[in-house]
């Protein structure tokens, strides 16, 4: 599958073979959610047996943001976490 001109799909299974059921994509930008700087890419946004589409890494901040200070990578950034988040809220 080819969505514009990068794709990566990530899974938590160990099985061989995965397919993805016919569902609503949902776009959720970062897929960040940071409650303790009050960052929730999730907010509004029904994910409920959905399939999240979401970019890479972490936001682009500066070295003067608060959080997401340029290319540093925070513990948001990371896959794991990002799917983690998304099969929380239930996609």
């Amino acid at each position: 599958m080819l969505l514009g001109d990068h794709v990566l799909i990530k899974c938590l299974s160990t099985k061989k073979h995965v397919s993805i059921p016919k569902s609503e994509l949902v776009f959720v930008g970062f897929g960040v959610k940071a409650d303790e700087v009050g960052w929730n890419d999730f907010a509004g946004a029904d994910v409920k047996g959905k399939t999240v589409v979401m970019l890479m890494c972490d936001p682009r901040g500066d070295a003067d943001s608060l959080y997401f200070r340029g290319r540093a990578l925070s513990q948001h950034g990371y896959s794991l976490e990002k799917i983690e988040n998304a099969a929380r809220m239930g996609a």
